[in-house]
């Protein structure tokens, strides 16, 4: 497939132009209130979407098919199971994946809200017992 492109499209200016728009619309920037970040170790956290769970898609399309021994992607964590790993404590990580990026399965939507409503809930009651805790919503 990509033997049928000539040199002309090979780093455009066109295609230049079309990366960086894409780099720009894939920008998040967050806003720092009451210093919620870096997220305190034992915190209550939701990690919700089809990025979540994912391992392939954390690649771009144009990463190997065998990233792990054995043409799998193993190796790879997702970022739920990261987030989980360094957030050692009483608080916990609740993981979902919600839906899929290109897809019209709605089934997982339901697991998604429910999660994120056990935290808010259970964040809640810990708020009005402690005052210390905080509401983290990853999306």
């Amino acid at each position: 497939m990509y033997a049928t492109y000539g040199w002309e499209q090979i780093n455009s200016t066109a295609h230049q132009q079309i990366n960086f728009e894409a780099a720009l619309q894939g920008l998040v920037l967050l806003k720092n209130t009451n210093s919620t970040l870096p997220l305190e170790k034992g915190i209550s956290v939701a990690v919700v979407g089809p990025h979540a769970v994912s391992q392939m898609g954390l690649f771009s399309d144009y990463a190997a098919d065998e990233l792990c021994f054995g043409g799998t992607f193993d190796c790879v964590p997702t970022i739920g199971q990261q987030i989980d790993q360094v957030n050692t404590g009483s608080g916990g990580t609740i993981i979902s994946k919600g839906v899929d990026i290109n897809s019209n399965d709605t089934s997982g939507i339901q697991d998604a809200l429910s999660a994120v409503q056990v935290l808010s809930t259970n964040m809640r009651y810990q708020r009005k017992k402690t005052k210390q805790n905080k509401n983290i919503f990853l999306r």
